[in-house]
Order: structure tokens, then sequence, then C-alpha cells
């Protein structure tokens, strides 16, 4: 199973997709978005990952970052899936 396809089953949707040919700059992200006002997003820039966890701000209308996201078993598995995709390991 791919990667995506992982992401996909735990509920994230894939939102960026850049580069994925040529091994510079890469740039993947997912995000799933919880109940309307809590969203994970995990990124893969060149070398690196990272999760972040977004809450909805009423009066601003948007997300805002506050801070980093606990990682599961399973989207641990995917992160790792995705890493190997890119010959990071």
């Amino acid at each position: 199973m791919t990667a995506e396809k992982m992401f996909e089953k735990l509920g994230f949707k894939q939102t960026v997709a850049i580069n994925l040919q040529h091994k510079k700059s890469i740039q993947i992200c997912y995000e799933r978005v919880f109940d309307d006002y809590v969203k994970i997003k995990i990124s893969f820039f060149d070398d690196v990952f990272y999760g972040n966890l977004y809450y909805w701000d009423f009066e601003e209308e948007r997300y805002k970052n506050v801070g980093g996201c606990s990682i599961c078993k399973e989207l641990l598995e995917a992160i790792n899936k995705q890493c190997e995709e890119l010959g990071w390991i």
C-alpha cells in the first residue's frame, strides 16, 4: 500500500505534492479536519517531516497553529512509508 493510501485510510487528504519526480524541494502535505475546528497537518519538506495541530479561530475565521500533534502507531507507519517512498530511509 502506498503512503498516500495509508494516509487516506486514516482520514487524511493530500493537499500539496510538488516536485515528486525531482529529489529537490520535495513538498508533500496531508491534512485531516476533526469536527470542523481541529486540523492535523503532516508535512514533508526536503528531508524533514513535521506534524502540526491547528484550531479554528472563530473571531479571525481561520485555522491557527497551536503546536505539535500526537502521532499514533498507524500515523507513524504512514509517515515512515512516505519517508521510504521519498528515499529518506
